[in-house]
């Protein structure tokens, strides 16, 4: 390879599979080509935008909130603030002491 010709600057750009430059400073290329904003999106496997500030999405689409939940990959149960919810049993939900310890 010659260098003299060849060089990418890495401060300004990073290089996409197809050889094209990607500014670091703006854009994020999606695996269909198009170009994703880091400042405000992320890219859904569907290709639906999604907001970075207040949610992320679940496996079958539905919103999560970071703040106060996570969902398991079995969707069995998910941590909502001081609770523990089984949703195949929701009869018995728990509560959870100061140190986050199941009573």
């Amino acid at each position: 390879m010659n260098r003299s010709v060849s060089l990418m600057n890495r401060g300004v750009s990073l290089m996409n599979q197809d050889g094209s430059l990607m500014n670091r400073s703006d854009s994020l290329m999606n695996r269909d080509g198009s170009l994703m904003n880091q400042s405000d999106s992320l890219m859904d496997w569907d290709g639906n935008l999604m907001n970075r500030s207040d949610s992320l999405m679940n496996r079958d689409g539905s919103l999560m909130n970071r703040s106060d939940s996570l969902m398991h990959q079995g969707a069995q149960c998910h941590l909502v603030k001081d609770k523990i919810i089984e949703h195949c049993h929701p009869e018995r939900s728990r509560r959870a002491d100061v140190n986050g310890f199941i009573q």
